[in-house]
């Protein structure tokens, strides 16, 4: 896969591939931590047990609704309890989960779902009057949660059975289309399994700390979030909409519930700083940001308020989540921090026009391979053959 920005770095950090699924994962946490909080959202909580049946019972409640495997599944849904079990039923059912953001003008929604296929759309019902105006003949079936959700209760709550492979996809994101129309990337189990489990490796999360989810969900980082705690053992705090965008709110949520781990953009994490005591949330062990380019001077802004680690990823909507890490120290950077190494199973390639790797020093354009590289542009044949091409310089 091939991506346009510039960047001087190269590298390769190759571990062995696992062939596992993140739902073999989640499976197996439950039998360890079955009492165990697993998902708390303001005053509802979940243990382990009950979060994994209410996962399977919509699993079940999809698979019944007569569409072919792997088809695409939107959610127009605000953060909550049930949009959590929602994304891990649908890759539990080896179907595409989708996020939507309900909030986007008509022709977006409209564009997107079209676009993507969707066989499903879960919203809600005081959003019909929007729904309607989507489509005067919509491929889609429009499902309203709520109405619904008595029904789906009544599921089996056991296992599927339903079989994942490691190169089936398993989410589909859609850039934000400021270099054109938005592109659906498609990710696959073995890509977001590596991601997780790179991310376990490094931070080494136990079951005695807390990850808060307040990413919007049409943003991939929203992945790690909504699933690398309940894979590992943590509790997962998911924060009520529109909060992320409150530094105080954010602030109480973190010393509430002894946030451990948070994730900012760098403009967000600049204006927490400015509006809260950051020396006084001691609970915060990794601060993650990545989205935007952080810069020095923020950077050592906060590591001189906060014993917390920082680190800065980066990655493109094409691969799942990120590519790169840095962990960050006191040090300048000519005004921007570096993204780093690239993480497990992932190689890093500065290659100049004609695909050829360039000087050390010299400029180029970067080009990603391994397992964190997407399926490609859905519905875009074309443009994902332009994009997602065959290693030049050999496997990987």
């Amino acid at each position: 896969m091939k991506n346009k920005k510039s960047l001087a770095i190269i590298g390769k950090n190759q571990k062995q591939s696992v062939n596992q699924s993140i739902i073999d994962l989640l499976e197996s946490q439950v039998k360890k931590t079955s009492n165990q909080t697993a998902i708390t959202f303001g005053h509802q909580s979940m243990t382990y047990d009950e979060f994994n049946q209410r996962v399977n019972q919509f699993a079940h409640y999809l698979l019944k609704q007569k569409i072919a495997p792997h088809s695409v599944i939107a959610l127009g849904l605000e953060r909550s309890l049930e949009l959590v079990i929602a994304i891990h039923g649908i890759i539990k059912a080896g179907m595409i989960y989708m996020p939507i953001d309900m909030n986007y003008p008509i022709a977006r929604i409209s564009y997107l779902l079209e676009n993507a296929g969707a066989a499903l759309v879960f919203t809600y019902h005081h959003l019909r009057e929007k729904i309607d105006h989507l489509a005067i003949a919509p491929t889609y079936k429009v499902i309203f949660l709520e109405q619904v959700w008595p029904q789906i209760i009544l599921e089996n709550r056991d296992n599927l059975s339903t079989p994942l492979l490691p190169d089936d996809p398993a989410y589909l994101i859609y850039t934000s289309g400021s270099t054109g129309e938005p592109k659906g990337a498609i990710n696959s189990h073995r890509g977001i399994f590596n991601r997780l489990s790179w991310m376990q490796d490094e931070f080494q999360l136990t079951s005695q700390e807390v990850v808060l989810q307040k990413t919007p969900f049409t943003f991939d980082v929203s992945m790690w979030e909504f699933f690398w705690p309940l894979l590992f053992g943590a509790q997962l705090v998911v924060a009520e909409p529109e909060v992320h965008q409150h530094p105080q709110q954010l602030a109480q949520i973190i010393d509430k519930y002894q946030i451990s781990v948070i994730h900012f953009v760098p403009s967000m994490l600049k204006t927490f700083i400015e509006q809260t005591n950051l020396k006084k949330l001691l609970s915060l062990k990794v601060v993650i940001c990545s989205g935007e380019a952080l810069s020095s001077p923020l950077q050592n802004d906060f590591l001189k308020k906060s014993k917390a680690r920082l680190y800065n990823l980066y990655g493109p909507t094409e691969a799942a989540i990120d590519v790169t890490y840095w962990p960050c120290d006191i040090k300048q950077y000519h005004d921007i921090v570096p993204i780093g190494k690239p993480i497990s199973n992932t190689q890093l390639y500065i290659l100049d026009e004609n695909q050829n790797p360039v000087m050390s020093g010299e400029t180029g354009e970067l080009y990603i391979g391994g397992d964190n590289v997407g399926l490609g542009y859905i519905n875009n044949p074309k443009l994902t053959a332009e994009n997602f091409i065959q290693n030049p310089l050999g496997k990987g």
